[in-house]
């Protein structure tokens, strides 16, 4: 369980261990530690849910994304670009 590992204040969502610089992650304010447990109107349990919503969505669409960071909900709206190849 993330809580128990990590102590992050949610048993539910999917760490964010780092952020590619300029990315479209950073640039919305997402940061390493935070947990993300939301995009738009799905709730995410796994990184499996986190690449199922964005498949659902083309390059340069805006998605609802809500984190977990230090124990506060925030919500930040993140640009999505192209997927970098391999």
């Amino acid at each position: 369980q993330l809580n128990a590992a990590f102590d992050l204040g949610t048993d539910t969502g999917v760490l964010v261990e780092q952020v590619v610089r300029r990315g479209p992650a950073d640039q919305a304010g997402i940061e390493p530690g935070d947990v993300i447990v939301r995009i738009d109107d799905r709730d995410i349990e796994t990184i499996e849910d986190v690449f199922a919503e964005l498949r659902e969505h083309d390059p340069s669409e805006t998605v609802e994304v809500r984190v977990k960071r230090g124990g506060e909900d925030r919500t930040v709206e993140v640009r999505l670009g192209e997927l970098p190849e391999g």
